[in-house]
């Protein structure tokens, strides 16, 4: 049950005219308020507009890849993490997975036949430094797609981010993939041609740079295998032209 109280003396009784107005006016008060703190909360526009232009200008123009000062950290927010994903990527394969690639390309250059024999057994042991490259390369690719995958960004930022990953991430990513079966069919053939001359050692004679033999089939099938050496060799140089290429902006 409800009760009617009369009013205190002394208490001072609004009209409706006057609840009304003040009504109205803590309403506007209110919205008011609201409107100038998102406005001065919501600084995205402002921060996604410095991170597009740190992207265009120092990344895609310079075609490198660029470190985020702290100032630009604080120019672009929460964006700065969204170009942590590219120069996190950057730096696992500067610093880990292009060692492994060093040690396999080191193990199949070769100056000369006595070389290819004298390092046999380092032809032997590519088959785990690919392995290797290939682990840690496949997870630092996958684990780029995964994080860009999650991002949210507005279209006008999109279009100008997907062109920085894949000058950055997915293009050298396809020259590398390219490239790893390249270098694998030099190691098939090298250790072929090892094999080989180890199978014949007693025909063929090795003088300095020369390897001579007084068998014609001997000869053309030796010559054909080093021939098949050179051709793929030279198809390595060229998938790593590219990538230099690619990464010099060339």
């Amino acid at each position: 049950m409800i009760s009617l109280c009369a009013l205190p003396k002394g208490r001072i009784q609004f009209s409706m005219s006057q609840m009304t107005r003040r009504c109205v006016a803590l309403v506007l008060l209110a919205v008011t308020c609201g409107v100038l703190l998102a406005a001065c909360g919501d600084r995205e526009p402002e921060q996604r507009a410095a991170f597009i232009k740190f992207l265009q200008t120092r990344v895609l123009e310079n075609r490198r890849i660029a470190v985020l000062s702290e100032e630009d950290k604080q120019a672009t927010g929460p964006y700065a993490d969204h170009y942590a994903i590219i120069f996190n990527f950057n730096h696992t394969v500067n610093e880990s997975v292009s060692k492994d690639l060093r040690a396999i390309t080191t193990k199949i250059t070769v100056r000369s036949l006595s070389d290819l024999i004298a390092r046999r057994d380092d032809l032997k042991s590519l088959g785990d430094d690919f392995a290797k490259f290939e682990a840690g390369f496949n997870s630092a690719v996958s684990a780029a797609d995964a994080a860009k995958a999650q991002l949210k960004q507005p279209e006008d930022l999109k279009v100008v981010y997907d062109k920085a990953y894949n000058r950055l991430i997915s293009a050298p990513v396809q020259i590398l993939r390219d490239l790893l079966p390249l270098l694998k069919d030099v190691y098939t053939v090298e250790l072929d041609l090892v094999d080989y001359v180890g199978q014949h050692k007693r025909d063929l004679k090795m003088n300095g740079a020369m390897v001579m033999t007084e068998d014609p089939k001997l000869q053309a099938e030796f010559n054909a295998k080093v021939q098949a050496i050179q051709t793929k060799a030279q198809a390595v140089m060229e998938a790593q032209r590219k990538l230099q290429a690619l990464r010099s902006g060339l």
